[in-house]
């Protein structure tokens, strides 16, 4: 229903509403009723009369309304999914060409019995297929809406995981861990996965963020409990962020790692803690580290 025809149904309505309080008149002047009671007949009809009109606009109004907005919100998603298609083609042509560098390399020394190259070859298609396997977890989490599944979850102990988890991938870049937990944080009603994936993620920028810089060395981990919540921050002395990289941190699809990174690490954290009713911070200087801090509300 378009705009003019609610204009048109609407003026009709109103006209053969006044028409037929003018009907009424007429009849009660013909059958000899005083002037006083045909006025306030008048009066009370004209009124429901625009009354009437008043609710059937504003009902057409709504419905019109709705039927906008469903529409615009089925346009924006297919923007969505035409966006992230686009960014995905982009990437797995990237994932192609490196899973194409490692086969080549790994027939190549086969067929020359060349062990290096051999070896090198599998750590190529390795490495691919890990980045496959993120690309296809962080896509699968993103698009989903799903409510967190909550259980009684010790979040110092998903953060000792995290860091036995990374410790080695830690050492390899000569980073060290510095750590500070809050003992008083207690069992919280979390999604522990989702928490551990969060934070795993997190630690793996931060330990990046260090390799690429010429002094960073250090990622820290801290819990605290707060008068109505809770905050763990993951934080660097890495290379730190530009304002701009900054801005970009949380759009689908951009990475400063090139073709290593998926580019939805971070808009995954951010849904996560969203969905836990949290907030997501970030500090970050240039050339001086940088820090997320994820809060969340403290539910027993």
């Amino acid at each position: 229903m378009t705009e003019r025809r609610v204009q048109i149904g609407v003026a009709v309505g109103v006209v053969v509403g006044l028409s037929m309080v003018w009907y009424l008149v007429d009849v009660l002047w013909v059958q000899g009723w005083s002037m006083h009671i045909i006025h306030v007949v008048a009066i009370l009809a004209a009124a429901l009369v625009t009354m009437a009109a008043s609710v059937i606009v504003l009902t057409i109004v709504i419905r019109y309304r709705r039927v906008l907005e469903s529409k615009n919100r089925e346009l924006q998603r297919l923007a969505a999914i035409g966006e992230i298609v686009a960014g995905l083609v982009h990437y797995q042509k990237n994932l192609l060409h490196a899973l194409r560098g490692g086969l080549y390399l790994t027939n190549g020394a086969m067929a020359k019995g060349d062990s290096e190259n051999l070896r090198r070859g599998w750590r190529m298609l390795h490495g691919t297929v890990q980045r496959i396997e993120k690309l296809t977890l962080d896509m699968l989490y993103y698009v989903k809406e799903r409510a967190p599944a909550r259980e009684p979850t010790d979040l110092n102990e998903v953060i000792r995981e995290v860091i036995d988890l990374m410790r080695e991938a830690a050492a390899n870049q000569d980073v060290e861990f510095k750590v500070e937990l809050d003992e008083k944080i207690g069992n919280q009603s979390l999604d522990r996965t989702a928490i551990y994936r969060a934070i795993i993620d997190l630690v793996s920028n931060a330990i990046d963020a260090c390799a690429e810089s010429e002094s960073g060395n250090l990622v820290s981990l801290r819990s605290q409990a707060t008068a109505d919540g809770i905050v763990v921050t993951v934080g660097d002395n890495g290379i730190g962020m530009s304002d701009e990289v900054r801005s970009n941190l949380f759009v689908r699809f951009f990475s400063t790692k090139g073709g290593a990174g998926t580019g939805l690490g971070l808009p995954v954290v951010k849904k996560i803690v969203e969905e836990h009713g949290g907030t997501l911070e970030v500090e970050s200087e240039l050339g001086q580290g940088s820090a997320f801090h994820l809060q969340f509300p403290k539910i027993p």
